[in-house]
């Protein structure tokens, strides 16, 4: 693929940094200039950078060098984070009250959807942009100036009026870009559209801490390589299930029988893992969340000790498995995803023990986690495969390998609470690993 002006890679990636260089220069002048909301500021990086990312890959038609500026772009913005440059030009990005590595999380978005769309899938990569590009930062926008309703996210609040701006911004972004670039039947188009616009809308509605930059264009991706080619029957079935997720997650809002964020989390994550992996995904989150009885939990107990974050996190690594399964269809990656998830629940669940009254049985608990996840991984690949010494040996690795990813967590670092969200999917990458060797 040839872009669309002839320019020599390198002198064209020089061009990209210098007009990021001068998008910085410019945002830090109107900052001290005119003194704005610092929220406008950072949407007006995060914009104009999403444009530029938009732009790049047809501009130079081939992906390296792309990501060769975003290599550049994640250097600066960890030096605007470590160094003095953080009280200068890296203000346009730190001066809000809240702490985020959002645009850390968007730089990797990029690379992730660069690496792993053909050509001929462009399309879907410029429609997961524009929605991370427009609808979060008008959402934002409209949140602040508007907000009235108000619910509770892991690490503060979102407004429902900021909720509804980004559904509508993500569904006019993905319905017009479909039909000016996307050739196929209007009404094909218009569930499409809408599908993709909640659960991109659900996703960033129980994202924290930036992670929305990295969660909306990835589910957006996945949902619209998913439904592209399925026919109008199907595409009618998704959006159903979709509008009655929503509706049960609207009731459990208002009634909180559960909570509502906990669970909205795992209802976006296991449509996704339905609509991607088949029913047999979308079981192991189901037997993996019923043996998780903190969902049942108060609200206010659970926000007050900020454990949903970490609970949702737990589905952080199987969540990358479940992306790769979609690009290769290779059966090894259920089996990562299988172990990362448990895995990860298992850290989950350390942390958990250590903070309360019982941390003195935590060796105890351990084993007792490691067994009833033994159980589950054994139930899951006997359900896909059938049962065979091969699916037995398997499940045994499996729990070894789950062992091994906690041992790590429980001798270094799982006192540190303040890094478990990062730890933890670590530990699942470690056990997820150790345990495909063998598959």
């Amino acid at each position: 693929m040839s872009g669309i002006i002839p320019l020599h890679p390198w002198f064209g990636i020089v061009l990209l940094l210098a007009a990021i260089a001068l998008l910085i220069s410019g945002l830090r002048f109107y900052q001290v200039r005119y003194q704005p909301d610092p929220e406008w500021v950072r949407k007006l990086f995060h914009m104009s950078s999403g444009t530029f990312a938009l732009i790049a890959p047809w501009l130079f038609g081939q992906d390296w060098p792309v990501l060769v500026v975003l290599g550049f772009v994640a250097i600066v913005l960890f030096l605007f984070r470590v160094t003095r440059l953080k009280n200068g030009p890296g203000k346009i990005l730190s001066d809000v009250s809240r702490y985020s590595f959002g645009e850390m999380y968007f730089v990797m978005s990029i690379a992730i959807l660069l690496l792993f769309t053909e050509q001929e899938e462009r399309v879907l990569y410029s429609i997961s942009l524009i929605i991370l590009t427009l609808a979060d930062a008008i959402a934002a926008l409209v949140g602040v100036r508007y907000g009235q309703v108000r619910y509770v996210v892991p690490e503060g609040m979102k407004s429902i009026e900021g909720s509804f701006a980004f559904f509508l911004v993500a569904f006019l972004s993905t319905h017009i870009t479909l039909f000016l670039f996307f050739p196929m039947d209007g009404m094909a188009n218009l569930m499409i559209s809408i599908t993709v616009s909640l659960l991109a809308t659900l996703a960033e509605s129980v994202s924290w801490g930036g992670k929305d930059n990295l969660v909306v264009p990835i589910v957006s991706f996945m949902m619209l390589k998913f439904l592209i080619v399925k026919d109008n029957a199907h595409l009618l079935l998704a959006l159903t299930l979709a509008l009655l997720l929503f509706i049960l997650l609207e009731a459990c809002r208002r009634t909180k029988v559960v909570c509502p964020q906990a669970l909205m989390g795992i209802s976006v994550i296991s449509y996704v893992s339905w609509a991607i992996g088949g029913i047999d995904f979308l079981l192991v989150l189901l037997l993996h969340t019923v043996s998780s009885p903190i969902i049942l939990k108060s609200s206010t107990e659970l926000f007050s000790s900020k454990k949903i974050g970490l609970f949702i996190a737990t589905y952080t690594m199987s969540f990358v498995w479940l992306f790769l399964y979609q690009q290769t269809q290779s059966e090894v990656f259920f089996f990562a995803f299988l172990i990362g998830l448990l895995a990860q629940s298992i850290c989950f669940s350390l942390t958990e023990i250590f903070q309360s009254s019982q941390k003195r049985h935590l060796l105890i608990y351990l084993f007792l986690n490691i067994l009833k996840n033994w159980g589950l991984t054994l139930t899951a690949l006997v359900l896909r495969s059938g049962l065979s010494s091969e699916v037995v040996v398997h499940s045994i690795w499996a729990a070894v390998s789950m062992l091994m990813a906690s041992g790590i967590y429980y001798l270094f670092v799982f006192k540190r609470s303040k890094a478990a969200v990062l730890i933890q999917p670590i530990c699942a990458a470690v056990g997820s690993i150790l345990g495909i060797l063998l598959f």
